[in-house]
């Protein structure tokens, strides 16, 4: 599949558990040798006039989104694995029809083989986030979507751990769970950059919740940053292998030391690739974060492939030169 300096996939060596969106993404990146996602971030004044003013689209704003995104999709299928939509961008055209517009153009993105991540950073206490999960799951149809887990995951029952807050989400294990990590923006530091002293937990703590002296062993390290402890814990809910991590581009280093404490068998999510507002660096983030077969990574850009549709396949291209000479 690869051409010239591409990347060829190897044979994969590692334990197979990939179900549901993992299995749609595997095979699309094989169709496509390409680990590119196309994101969607609608804004109405970004649609053209041509398509505003179209007789056979009426005065439709919904139609309009619906048309150009799809078109959009269209555009670049040949050389992305993958479709994100943001659903906050949706959810404030909701008087010009962005919800309906939402499931629309993912309806138009599965049609074509393209599975589909629902991007909304969504947090909650289990029952809310249960109806969180049903509006993206069911009525979306999502194959995968993206949350925080400030609301914590999970606690120790008799010795047991239990799911809590996360449990809608990846109880279903033919749908994927993308846990916010590590983000592109400078402030996000002020939480995830936090040191934590592992040994600091108390009896009532440790009862609760366990330990995390695995995580210690894996780091080198007692003292570790919230953003790797949310890394170790998603690695450790993992149990379906229908969990991954979101991480941005901006930070390679993070990135690096991330893939470190998860493994070779979770997918890393990284979007601000070839984003003026983010600009992550595509070498670094793509050798920082591959597994063991040059694999493993989704690698999203929005505003870069709609700015220019050419940039999706020049993306293919560099990400697959990089994960040849990783």
């Amino acid at each position: 599949m690869g051409k010239g300096n591409e990347f060829a996939p190897k044979p994969n060596t590692l334990s197979n558990k990939e179900v549901g969106f993992e299995q749609l993404l595997s095979e699309r990146e094989k169709k496509t040798n390409s680990l590119v996602c196309l994101g969607i971030d609608p804004r109405y004044d970004e649609v053209p006039d041509r398509i505003k003013h179209a007789r056979y689209l009426g005065n439709s704003p919904e139609r309009h989104l619906v048309h150009y995104f799809s078109g959009q999709i269209d555009k670049v299928k040949g050389s992305i694995s993958s479709c994100k939509l943001n659903s906050a961008y949706f959810e404030a055209l909701a008087d010009q029809g962005g919800f309906t517009s939402m499931i629309k153009i993912a309806q138009h993105a599965k049609q074509n083989g393209i599975p589909v991540i629902i991007d909304g950073k969504r947090g909650d206490t289990e029952e809310t986030s249960r109806y969180y999960a049903k509006a993206y799951f069911e009525v979306l149809q999502a194959d995968a979507v993206t949350i925080n887990i400030y609301g914590g995951g999970s606690f120790l029952r008799y010795g047991k751990s239990v799911f809590d807050s996360i449990r809608p989400y990846v109880e279903n294990e033919a749908s994927t769970t993308f846990i916010w990590c590590a983000s592109s923006n400078d402030g996000g530091g002020q939480i995830q950059d936090l040191t934590v002293d592992l040994r600091d937990q108390d009896e009532d703590y440790i009862s609760r919740f366990g330990g995390y002296e695995e995580l210690a062993e894996i780091v080198g390290d007692y003292k570790v940053k919230v953003y790797q402890l949310v890394a170790f814990l998603a690695s450790k809910w993992n149990e379906k292998g229908n969990i991954g991590v979101v991480a941005g581009a901006t930070y390679p280093d993070k990135i690096a030391k991330i893939r470190k404490i998860v493994g070779d068998d979770m997918t890393i999510l990284i979007p601000g690739v070839g984003e003026n507002e983010q600009g992550g660096n595509v070498r670094r983030a793509v050798r920082s974060g591959v597994n063991s077969i040059g694999e493993g990574l989704i690698i999203a850009s929005s505003r870069g492939i709609a700015r220019d549709n050419s940039f999706a396949e020049r993306l293919r291209k560099e990400i697959n030169t990089y994960r040849l000479a990783a």
